[in-house]
């Protein structure tokens, strides 16, 4: 956004910026509102899982509303990427709403959910994009049927929701 106000050309300055503003406000508020975080209530079934009770969690809900306000005042406004990044907020939330929870949503539904991200994020990728793959290293390109690059997103995207 500011790029397209000021008209700047030097897209690496404006990144730095966009970065250094996501660093500074990840911080300042990670101080300021930390113990307004859930807290765990700790694990019957984990190792040690009694000493994690009463620690904060959900530094995500900051994080990624940092990332999502540093991407919309330094990054191109384009419709695809509002898109990922209500998709990335909606993952978020998730998350952020199951740690808040006094029960745990449990795996099923949270999997669901995020299934369900995960296959949006693969239809917006293969609408915007196709589904050309190319190999960097021989510069060859070749194309998947868009279902099967859309299953092979879904893996991606889901596997890395759960992973984070």
């Amino acid at each position: 956004m500011i790029n397209q106000f000021l008209n700047v050309s030097e897209y690496s300055m404006i990144g730095f910026l966009g970065v250094a503003f996501a660093y500074l406000a990840t911080c300042v508020l990670l101080g300021a509102f930390i113990h307004k975080l859930p807290q765990d209530h700790g694990r019957a079934y984990a190792h040690d899982g009694v000493l994690s009770a009463g620690k904060p969690r959900g530094a995500g809900f900051i994080f990624i509303l940092v990332f999502v306000a540093a991407a919309l005042i330094f990054g191109n406004l384009e419709r695809e990427t509002i898109i990922y990044l209500i998709l990335v907020v909606a993952a978020m939330m998730t998350g952020f709403l199951d740690d808040c929870a006094k029960v745990s949503w449990g795996e099923l539904r949270k999997g669901l959910l995020d299934l369900i991200i995960a296959v949006m994020t693969a239809f917006t990728y293969v609408n915007f994009n196709g589904s050309d793959v190319l190999i960097s290293i021989t510069g060859q390109t070749f194309t998947l049927p868009p279902v099967v690059y859309g299953i092979l997103a879904v893996a991606l995207v889901w596997g890395s929701i759960n992973v984070t």
